[in-house]
């Protein structure tokens, strides 16, 4: 099977993020802030995640044959009404998830777009609050980093498990 180019370089700069990461806080010879590292790379997973999992969603729709994951490509839809549609579509096809990854995701989105568009929007800013997200992308913590990787990880298989169900044979 070919991976499709894009899923394939996300998950290796996932990777290799986390391995440098990993890499910089290691290394003894060299002064690391560890809490700028930390907003640092969180902000670069954020915007390196939400693109993987838009890119995940629109390669795996192909395969999606209960129609899940388009729901999450409604037009003209705000972020907030894709995120709520894929949860609705997943809950409607009786897959179990958890609607915290769903609200922490969004968040990530919005850390995205003020990262990717250096400017706050007011209600973002609030839902980044609401779910302990920091609203100073100076201060994004380990935990903040630790928690990214979590949301990723259940997005990732959600989005795999709406790809391979098929309701009408019972299976996975």
């Amino acid at each position: 099977m070919d991976i499709p180019e894009f899923i394939d370089t996300y998950s290796d700069d996932i990777i290799y993020l986390k391995q440098g990461r990993d890499a910089i806080l290691a290394d003894s010879s060299k002064r690391v802030i560890k809490k700028l590292c930390d907003a640092s790379f969180c902000r670069m997973f954020a915007v390196i995640m939400i693109g993987s999992i838009e890119n995940m969603l629109q390669v795996w729709r192909k395969r999606d044959k209960q129609s899940i994951l388009c729901s999450y490509f409604s037009k003209k839809a705000r972020n907030e009404e894709r995120v709520q549609n894929l949860y609705d579509a997943f809950q409607s096809a009786r897959i179990n998830v958890d609607r915290e990854i769903f609200e922490d995701y969004l968040a990530i989105k919005y850390l995205r777009n003020v990262i990717v568009h250096a400017q706050w929007n007011n209600k973002e800013r609030e839902w980044i609050r609401k779910r302990d997200f920091s609203t100073d992308t100076r201060r994004l913590t380990e935990e903040h980093w630790k928690r990214m990787h979590f949301v990723n990880d259940k997005m990732m298989l959600y989005i795999a498990i709406a790809g391979r169900i098929d309701h009408s044979k019972n299976e996975i």
